[in-house]
């Protein structure tokens, strides 16, 4: 049911590994992949799949046909921009979208309403626009971007209990965030902008929050 090829310097995924219809992991970590087969498919119940380090420009087509994918780990390629077939990732929970090149939350994870847990640090994230649509999400993890300000509309995710927000530009906080989102059990602050006077304002009006800054 898992398949581990990881580190295996593949540059090319053929369509063998189509009709492996219980497979539910596969791992292809750190393989230099450069093309993929277009008749890669039936793969009906693979649920989790690892493309970490893999030199990916763009999501391969394959994977937004994989409708039983709930984790998908993407992390450490040149992606800037997802294709707009990633809606069709409905089951989709837990997404790792870090060191890679994007500049703003991509409006496609809008449209994945069963999305928890994001990760997306180590890019170069200038904005969150429409961010508060994504009102599933338990956890959140912007590390090392390029956040100036946080927008009001964080607040309408009411369920998040985890937000990374440390080695970013920020000099302060929203007010609505730092009173409307109780549910937040650990926030993550270090390595930014705030002074000491807003530092302690953090501190005092999210008291029941774990703050680390």
């Amino acid at each position: 049911e898992t398949l581990y090829l990881y580190n295996n310097k593949i540059t090319i995924l053929s369509d063998t590994i189509s009709g492996l219809t219980r497979l539910k992991h596969l791992d292809l970590n750190f393989n230099p992949l450069s093309s993929f087969s277009p008749n890669i498919r039936h793969l009906p119940q693979l649920q989790g799949l690892e493309l970490r380090g893999c030199n990916l420009k763009t999501v391969p087509n394959f994977i937004t046909q994989l409708y039983s994918l709930t984790t998908l780990d993407l992390s450490g390629n040149l992606l800037s921009s997802l294709p707009l077939s990633f809606i069709h990732l409905q089951k989709l929970h837990w997404l790792h979208l870090g060191s890679n090149k994007f500049q703003q939350i991509p409006r496609e994870l809008l449209l994945l309403y069963k999305l928890e847990h994001l990760f997306i640090p180590y890019n170069f994230i200038t904005t969150l626009s429409g961010i508060g649509i994504i009102k599933t999400l338990k956890s959140l993890d912007l590390t090392s971007n390029y956040l100036c300000t946080l927008p009001v509309e964080i607040e309408n995710l009411s369920i998040l209990n985890e937000l990374s927000l440390s080695d970013n530009y920020l000099s302060s906080l929203p007010y609505e965030l730092l009173t409307n989102m109780q549910y937040i059990n650990d926030l993550y602050l270090y390595n930014n902008r705030f002074s000491n006077e807003e530092q302690t304002k953090i501190k005092y009006l999210m008291n029941n929050t774990s703050v680390y800054i």
